[in-house]
């Protein structure tokens, strides 16, 4: 942005004014001078942001710095950092220039922080140039000038013939150029995934109840037109979760998933998801054994335009149980999610979650020592399993209230019943402790998995600022 102003950085100094772009001027850094009375002009883009430093992280939106300050060392390649919901994501180690319009001298050099933010400080009256190196790994975006100085000439990455007013020109105490911002396309991506369930009745269909996941399953994905080698090979995590990024995304192409059968199971359901398609072969009946493999063929995807990102999802394997009798075992979980609205309610548009906010599990006759406690993961969810689940028992989750966060949702989820005790009313601050109680898990049979799901909490997030400009990721076309 453009600037006149007496301003002093953060250690409360005013820096004093760079030459004024001439053919033979030379480029010096600002000089401290103490605080006092000036005038001044800055190129730069700006960004407000007011975020704890221990508040737990918005996914897939980061916590920001509370300043931006005027530069940040060069990254060997620019990394994108997501910003307050609402924005699009920014991109730090972006390198600016600044240069007299009239000579091409460069006067200065600096890159994007990690709020995207850059500026250029103690400029005098002058006529300047911006321009953007293009970041690694970016498409070219819309570029944007800022106010009040008017951009003469705009180019790709480049905004020429800025005048900097002279002194005496109102207004004569301080001038603030802002939003000059740089926009980038992320480039097409696509990707696919799913989960490997237990098929509780073993009828091939997942059901809304069967919530127990497999983890350690191998799944492999191939190029339709070469099944002996696969594309990328996984394994199934904790919650049974597989993801694979699908190559060549602007050509589109054909896949085939592979499951290969886990021991100790029978074989299940194999389920196509949306919206590639796809065409379930399993490798035996159901309840079948041996050494199975279940696919899922003719998943399409289709070209994946410049800037876009094409998901395919549900693409699940079921597996049965062996028979074998096993321990009875019951599971409780739920995630944090942010309550955009704020009106207590998860909709489903507020898909956006926050880690690291602390999370207890109690037996309803005993709040003053918790049975377990955790945090949630990078994906805003947390899990616990139930003790003496043969015998079934009365619980309650409760949560810590996180740091930066005002009150939000408290809702139980199924099937196991719940009711709602927030620490306080909706957008206040009010008590650090919100709490699901009267969690009913009946006894459980042998051989048997039982899981709550969906206990969720919602926080609120209100004044977030005024977020200016900056180099940021561009979601749609210039």
């Amino acid at each position: 942005m453009i600037m006149a102003a007496a301003a002093s950085d953060a250690n409360g100094s005013v820096m004093a004014p760079m030459a004024a772009p001439t053919a033979s001027a030379t480029t010096t850094s600002p000089m401290m001078v103490p605080a006092s009375t000036g005038l001044r002009a800055m190129l730069a883009s700006s960004r407000s942001t007011a975020t704890s430093a221990t508040a737990p992280s918005i996914i897939p939106l980061a916590t920001v710095a509370a300043a931006d300050p005027p530069a940040v060392a060069p990254l060997a390649d620019p990394v994108i950092t997501p910003l307050a919901v609402g924005d699009e994501p920014a991109i730090q180690g972006t390198i600016i220039t600044l240069l007299d319009a009239n000579t091409g001298q460069v006067l200065a050099t600096t890159t994007t922080n990690a709020n995207g933010f850059y500026q250029f400080g103690n400029l005098p009256a002058g006529n300047y140039r911006i321009k953007e190196t293009q970041p690694l790994n970016f498409l070219d975006g819309k570029d944007t000038p800022g106010t009040p100085f008017i951009v003469g000439q705009l180019n790709n990455d480049d905004m020429n013939q800025i005048l900097v007013p002279v002194a005496g020109t109102p207004p004569t105490v301080s001038q603030d150029g802002v939003l000059y911002n740089f926009g980038e396309l992320l480039p097409n991506h696509a990707e696919i995934s799913g989960h490997v369930y237990v098929d509780t009745n073993c009828d091939g269909i997942e059901q809304a109840t069967e919530t127990s996941r497999i983890q350690g399953v191998t799944i492999q994905l191939f190029d339709a037109n070469n099944l002996t080698t696969p594309i990328a090979s996984t394994t199934t995590d904790a919650n049974g979760f597989y993801r694979f990024d699908l190559p060549n995304a602007s050509a589109g192409g054909k896949f085939v998933i592979r499951e290969l059968q886990p021991s100790g199971f029978l074989e299940g359901g194999v389920n196509p998801g949306t919206p590639f398609g796809g065409t379930a072969v399993p490798g035996g009946a159901l309840q079948s054994g041996g050494s199975l493999v279940d696919a899922i063929t003719n998943v399409v995807l289709p070209p994946v335009p410049n800037g876009q990102t094409a998901s395919g999802i549900n693409y699940n394997f079921g597996e049965c149980k062996s028979g074998n009798v096993g321990a009875a075992r019951a599971f409780i979980s739920g995630h944090v999610y942010l309550d955009a609205n704020c009106n207590g309610v998860e909709d489903a548009v507020e898909t956006r979650r926050i880690k690291g906010v602390q999370i207890l599990l109690f037996k309803a006759d005993d709040l003053n020592s918790p049975i377990a406690s955790t945090t949630t993961d990078a994906n805003g969810f947390y899990r616990f399993e139930l003790p003496n689940a043969s015998s079934g028992g009365q619980f309650v989750i409760q949560e810590m209230q996180p740091a930066g966060f005002q009150e939000g949702g408290t809702n139980p989820g199924t099937p196991f019943g719940g009711t709602a005790l927030p620490g306080a009313p909706l957008k206040s601050t009010g008590s650090p402790i919100d709490r699901i109680t009267n969690i009913v898990l009946p006894p459980v049979p042998d051989n048997t998995t039982l899981e709550g799901i969906e206990y969720n909490f919602g926080e609120c997030r209100t004044g977030k600022g005024n977020f200016l400009g900056s180099s940021f990721a561009d979601a749609t076309t210039p």
